[in-house]
């Protein structure tokens, strides 16, 4: 499937939206994904240290990526570049990586928030393990 195709996240034309994009694209077709997608509703910061925070809308049914906007967010993640590569190869979970210290999340209290989050993430993270793992033979 070309990443193009996805017709419910938009184009974005940064390379860090584009990489959000191509991880969240993983799961398309996914049905229990796209109810998690709709049942989060929320706009939340994803801020990589030393370039840019990029703001993920999930809205029903769709999900909005833009670059340098931050506006209105429920949640913000704070992590390296680095750190996001490590857990899309499977080095850390995303719970391990913030209690390593590796993400930091403003707002941590709203734990409903991220648990719904992680409904959403979960899934499109596993499946970019497993294509790490894939190249990585």
């Amino acid at each position: 499937m070309e990443n193009n195709k996805v017709p419910w996240i938009n184009n974005p034309e940064d390379i860090l939206g584009i990489g959000l994009k191509n991880l969240l694209s993983y799961c398309y077709g996914n049905p229990t994904f796209h109810k998690a997608v709709e049942t989060l509703n929320q706009k939340i910061v994803f801020d990589f240290e030393d370039l840019y925070p990029v703001l993920v809308y999930f809205h029903k049914p769709t999900i909005e990526i833009i670059p340098n906007a931050e506006e209105n967010h429920i949640l913000r993640f704070k992590m390296s570049l680095n750190t996001l590569i490590a857990i899309m190869k499977g080095n850390y979970t995303m719970v391990g990586a913030f209690i390593r210290g590796k993400i930091k999340i403003s707002q941590w209290w709203k734990l409903l928030s991220i648990v719904r989050l992680l409904k959403v993430l979960f899934p499109a993270l596993q499946k970019a393990t497993e294509r790490a793992e894939e190249y990585g033979k």
